[in-house]
């Protein structure tokens, strides 16, 4: 470029620059990224040999023949694979090759038991030379990955796939990557609000598993045998709603809806089914089906009632509800997605179909699938893995010339976990489901589970009450040092599988230690005195309640910082733990908050400390610092509760949606959740200096 065209075109940006600044220029290059023409540039293309690999697995050429040895470059993912370091060439046995997510893994029970060695044994057990079945499972995957991975495993020289996938589909992505799916996306919300974009979403999904099955499975299954797992969602045990889980409604829905939720409940738990229906069905109606809450109630209407059918049909639509929700929130199959899968089998030729939901229905008639079957949401327990397992083998059998052989025979002589991993599973799965939010009960049975299937597992369990109320950093801690210990190999893979961060974790350490006293083994005391010196208040020492550790499991949404730079809270109540050393402590609160723009009104909170209010919130759309001087004995010794009930001033929905829509618009994540505050800072400080405000 001659020095001539640099300078024009450094004038022709300066001119540009001072167009843009303008608010036409602003508006222009708006409506120039909603039709499209703004577009970030393609990424470039990947090294030949990445392109050659299989999964995380590269060709390695040994002896004239080639190995799929694991990528030391990529050993950051390794967690997220099957612990597999090479996949040996084609030998005489028969190969299947199993595709899928973290549930086809085995999650909790990997490495020790997974899908893979129960369907290698069963297939082994009725084909003369044994089977090879190759795991090519990842946590995560998507659908996007899945014809991409299918093609590549070619290279394996399979006689069969089986595909077990679909509970990571239904994510809905905080930032849409595509200008022109961005602005299409923006444009549904605002004209049909949050029902609307989900049913958007969930015609795309359909059409992208339709497209997967017919596009990556269904020619396959031309010349080779295919079989495609409909997972399913443990719809009985796990909580799908929250304390306000609907998003932005227009015309005043929002506050209508949470006044309508407060009744329905409290009608439930009055027995007063009908009134409890009535509102339910109100709520559903304002939400248009895009909130748990009010499916969840008429569910348990139903179950109360003796309708399974009609409970699991209410069930399944509170799973799919937040289908619209870029929040963090649990893996699920959503039934377009399984759907999408019976369809596909029906209409292409070779493929065999596992419906996991037939299957479990079939075995449990007279019960929604539960915690018998699922270690959480979706991962199966060693039940669940020998009931898929074998329905697996039972269609493929006949693919792979073997004789017939009925479900039920091949479930009864599928292997068992020992008993060291079975109890490992159940702590794992008792620590996942406190972090996402679900109650003591479901939390405790699974510690209970653990210490049954192997007393071993106390140790663990104590290191862990340790690990998490220590204040040092988790690498410096003696504790998680033995919970790495080889010995606890599925305890160690799901922990590494992450960062793992520390939570106060009140259900779960108290879980812990209730698991451990009945046991025999001292929990309660251990735990209460560890809080009290690692986390109690004291002099010198506030307690800051923002501070990621207070966040009440990763569930809490109100723990996610983008898109505002405050602690915004999604919830009309936050809760927070506090500890104190002796019930004479003096202690103060100090608050500094407000209201979304736009709230208005009268509306007054609250804050309490055990259930004792000690000072009124009232509505403030600007900064206001509140500071509340605890009298003595308002505090006990130990665990403290402290709430904060919002007012109940939310603002405008129409305004809410927007805001999400130019989000989108822009490559921003977006929040189609109302706020009911905003907060810059919250704490607890030792002593009563100063004056209540």
């Amino acid at each position: 470029m001659s020095r001539d065209e640099e300078s024009m075109l450094r004038a022709y940006a300066a001119s540009l620059a001072d167009a843009m600044m303008s608010e036409e220029g602003r508006r222009g290059a708006e409506l120039m990224q909603r039709l499209g023409l703004l577009t970030a540039g393609e990424a470039p293309q990947a090294s030949a040999r990445r392109s050659q690999s299989i999964g995380l697995w590269e060709p390695r050429t040994e002896d004239g023949q080639t190995w799929f040895v694991r990528s030391e470059e990529r050993s950051a993912e390794w967690s997220l694979w099957a612990d597999v370091p090479r996949i040996a060439p084609r030998g005489e046995r028969r190969r299947v090759v199993l595709i899928g997510e973290s549930v086809a893994r085995g999650y909790f029970y990997d490495p020790c038991y997974t899908p893979a060695q129960v369907l290698e044994e069963l297939l082994s057990a009725h084909l003369p030379g044994g089977v090879e079945v190759i795991d090519l499972a990842k946590n995560d995957l998507r659908a996007r990955d899945l014809e991409a991975l299918l093609a590549s495993a070619l290279a394996l020289q399979p006689d069969a796939f089986v595909v077990f996938a679909g509970n990571n589909w239904g994510w809905a992505p905080s930032v849409l990557r595509e200008g022109s799916e961005r602005n299409l996306a923006a444009a549904v919300l605002r004209g049909e609000g949050a029902p609307g974009f989900r049913a958007w979403r969930e015609e795309n999904l359909a059409s992208q598993v339709a497209s997967a099955v017919r596009y990556g499975l269904a020619p396959l299954a031309k010349r080779l045998g295919v079989v495609l797992v409909v997972p399913e969602f443990n719809l009985a045990d796990w909580t799908l709603d929250g304390e306000a889980d609907a998003p932005w409604l227009t015309d005043g829905g929002n506050e209508r809806w949470l006044l309508l939720l407060g009744a329905a409940r409290e009608a439930l738990a009055g027995s007063r089914l009908k009134d409890a229906e009535a509102l339910a069905r109100e709520m559903v109606e304002i939400d248009g089906g895009s909130a748990a809450s009010g499916l969840t109630l008429l569910a348990d209407c139903a179950l109360r009632r003796g309708r399974l059918a009609e409970a699991r049909a209410f069930r399944e639509r509170a799973r799919d509800s937040h289908s619209w929700d870029c929040t963090p929130h649990v893996p699920k199959p959503l039934a377009v997605i399984q759907e999408a899968f019976r369809k596909g089998a029906s209409e292409a030729d070779g493929i065999a179909l596992v419906d996991l939901p037939r299957i479990f229905g079939e075995s449990f008639p007279d019960a929604l699938p539960d915690r018998r079957l699922f270690l959480d949401y979706c991962h199966l327990t060693a039940l669940g893995i020998r009931m898929a397992m074998a329905a697996v083998a039972e269609r493929l059998l006949p693919k792979l010339g073997g004789g017939g052989a009925s479900r039920e025979e091949l479930q009864e002589r599928a292997g068992r976990p020992e008993a060291a991993t079975e109890a490992e599973a159940y702590f794992a799965a008792a620590i996942h489901n406190a972090h996402w939010g679900q109650p003591y009960e479901v939390v405790r049975y699974h510690c209970g589970q653990a210490l049954a299937a192997s007393g071993g597992i106390a140790e663990a369990m104590a290191c862990f009450l340790d690990l998490q109320t220590r204040r040092a950093p988790v690498w410096v801690c003696e504790s998680f040092e033995r919970l790495s210990s080889p010995d606890l190999r599925s305890i160690r893979r799901y922990y590494n599988a992450r960062h793992h961060g520390k939570l106060f974790d009140a259900v779960l350490l108290d879980a812990v230690a209730d698991g451990l006293e009945e046991a025999g083994v001292p929990g309660r005391e251990r735990l209460e005195a560890l809080r009290r010196d690692e986390r109690g208040l004291a002099a010198g020492r506030p307690v800051d309640f923002l501070d990621e550790y207070y966040r009440s499991s990763y569930a809490d949404r109100s723990g996610l910082w983008w898109s505002s730079f405050f602690y915004r809270a999604y919830h009309p109540v936050s809760r927070f733990p506090l500890i104190c050393r002796s019930a004479e402590e003096p202690a103060a609160l100090e608050l500094t908050w407000r209201t979304p723009a736009g709230g208005e009104g009268d509306a007054e909170g609250a804050v309490s400390v055990n259930g004792s209010t000690v000072a009124v919130l009232r509505l403030s759309p600007r900064w206001t610092t509140q500071r509340v001087a605890l009298d003595p004995g308002t505090l006990r010794k130990g665990l403290n509760t402290i709430e904060i009930r919002w007012p109940l001033a939310l603002g405008s929905g129409a305004t809410g949606i927007e805001r999400a829509a130019r989000d989108m618009e822009q490559g921003r994540p977006y929040l189609l959740l109302p706020a009911f505050a905003e907060v810059h800072s919250f704490r607890a400080v030792p002593g009563t200096h100063g004056r209540s405000l």
